[in-house]
This record gives structure tokens, C-alpha cells and sequence, in this order.
């Protein structure tokens, strides 16, 4: 008959004591995704280039808003109204309203296959009469301190821009706005390579975006999440920014009360260990005795 074997029972209860613990280790572990910082100042200055080349365009684009309007006020020029509009991009109709609603001036620069919808002076925020109309708020034109303005429709398909040449008449263009977006895009198209030069050579997950999310220039396929920094380029033509990702690395970490928790169960268990074999031992030795 075999007795009691202390050693036995202490290695048993030392290999579960190890059990528990790497039990533990493995439960306390995990990997998280951490940023690694990125420098952005080629950010920074790609960016002051490509806001100051926008707002270049968008001066010399109002400039020549502010021509037509003024030949338009002139009689007698409809001729060189058009031949002014017609070297711009975007716009479609000049038109000149009295304070009192009557339209003194009209003309379409566009062809037929493109015809614009028609300004109309409206009051108290009421709506064009025509569903193919553009409203022109009386307030907003002609009791304003300001003496020109934009207006916006709800699908921004087409933009108005007006000008008050004195307090009795106002002179509104219409403006198609893909076209003027296409005469901006070639026009950052011109200083991006110079501009994003310095941000492609280092590598960074940025692009810089067009209106509606078009990709001018950087990385074709980002990673599945949200930019982690955005740099807005405000322009009254269009919304462009340049967006950029931080990179992501891998770091495993261990979860301190598992840890805790299986290790005080780990050092219970020898202990437990301990305690059985000293009694083991002595039960042994008082038999011996007898």
C-alpha cells in the first residue's frame, strides 16, 4: 500500500500554479494599434501655396465679374457684355433689375443645349415663380449695405453673383459652377506639381481633395478610416482640403489586474502546495514513530 507522496502532491499543485499563470498571461495580453506621429509642416506650406493660388483665382475672377457688370449698366454694349462673359468660365445670363422688379437687361451666353435658369426678383423669401427660375431675394440685393454678393441654391448647380451699380438698379450674373470648378481645377492643376512636391518625396498618406472628394494628387487608396488631420482650402468657388492619415503600428500590452488576478491564484496554489506537502511529511514521520 502506498502513502502519501509530498513531493507528488507539491509538483502537481506547482504545475497548476503554472498552468494559472500562463492562463493569465495569455488572457492579460493584447494588441492595440497606436499612432506614430507624423511632421506635417510640408503640409502646412503645400497648403499656404494652394489657398494663396485660390484665392488668386478667385480675384481675378470677381474682376471680371466686376467688368461685366459694369459694361452691362452701359447701353448699347450687349455685344461686349458677351464677349466678356464668353472668355470666362461659368457664366450663362446677365441680367439687370430695377428697384422695382421690371428687368431693363437680358442676355444668354450660353447656347441652347445650355440654357440657365432665369433670374427673377422676389420678395419676403418667396420662391422664383418658374421651377426653371432663380430667385433674386429684393432684400438681400437692394436693402444690404453691401454692394455685391452671392447667391446660393440648394443644389449649387448654379450660383448667382450680384452687383449694385446704384440704388435703383442691380446687375445679377448667373453662373453655371461645374465649369467654374473645372477653370479652378486647371488652375491648382498648374501649381500643384510645384506645391506637392516636397509631400509626395516624404511618403505621408496625404492627398490633396476636390470638391465632391475628387483625388488631385496623393495616395489613391487610404486607409478604411477617418483622415486623422484635415486642412481646409476656403474658396467661395468650391470646397478643396487636403487630408492626411497618421501611420499605425502594432504594441502588445498586458492587462495588470488579469495579471494580478492569476498570479495571486498562481501563488495561492503553491502555497496550497507547500502546506499539503509539510503535512503529508509529518503524517509520514508519526507513522515512522509508531
Amino acid at each position: 500500500m502506498h502513502g502519501p507522496r509530498p513531493a507528488l502532491t507539491f509538483t502537481l499543485l506547482l504545475a497548476a500554479a503554472a498552468l494559472v499563470m500562463a492562463g493569465g498571461a495569455v488572457l492579460a495580453r493584447r494588441v492595440e494599434e497606436v499612432r506614430v506621429p507624423v511632421d506635417r509642416s510640408l503640409l502646412r506650406e503645400a497648403s499656404a501655396v494652394l489657398q494663396a493660388e485660390l484665392a488668386r483665382l478667385d480675384f481675378l475672377f470677381l474682376g471680371h465679374l466686376r467688368t461685366c457688370a459694369d459694361q452691362a449698366q452701359i447701353e448699347g454694349r450687349e455685344a461686349q457684355v458677351r464677349r466678356s462673359c464668353e472668355a470666362l468660365f461659368g457664366p450663362e445670363s446677365v441680367s439687370i433689375f430695377s428697384e422695382k422688379g421690371a428687368s431693363l437687361f437680358r442676355t444668354e451666353v450660353s447656347g441652347p443645349a445650355g440654357v440657365p435658369p432665369r433670374p427673377e426678383l422676389t420678395t419676403k423669401g418667396a420662391r422664383a415663380a418658374s421651377m426653371f427660375g432663380f430667385a433674386i431675394p429684393k432684400e438681400t440685393v437692394f436693402d444690404t449695405p453691401a454692394a455685391e454678393g452671392w447667391l446660393l441654391r440648394q443644389n449649387r448647380d448654379w450660383i448667382a453673383w450680384w452687383r449694385r451699380g446704384d440704388k435703383t438698379k442691380v446687375t445679377v450674373i448667373l453662373i453655371r459652377r461645374t465649369a467654374v470648378l473645372g477653370a479652378v481645377r486647371s488652375g491648382l492643376n498648374a501649381a500643384q506639381p510645384v506645391a506637392w512636391a516636397p509631400v509626395r518625396a516624404a511618403g505621408g498618406l496625404d492627398r490633396l481633395e476636390g470638391p465632391g472628394g475628387v483625388v488631385l494628387a496623393g495616395v489613391e487608396k487610404p486607409p478604411a478610416r477617418e483622415p486623422d488631420f484635415i486642412i481646409p482650402l476656403t474658396c467661395r468657388l468650391g470646397d478643396w482640403q487636403i487630408v492626411s492619415w497618421d501611420r499605425r503600428a502594432e504594441r502588445v500590452v498586458m492587462d495588470p489586474l488579469i495579471l494580478t488576478v492569476s498570479g495571486t491564484m498562481a501563488a495561492g496554489l503553491v502555497l496550497l502546495g507547500a502546506m499539503a506537502a509539510a503535512g503529508q511529511r509529518r503524517a509520514l514521520r508519526e507513522v515512522t514513530a509508531r
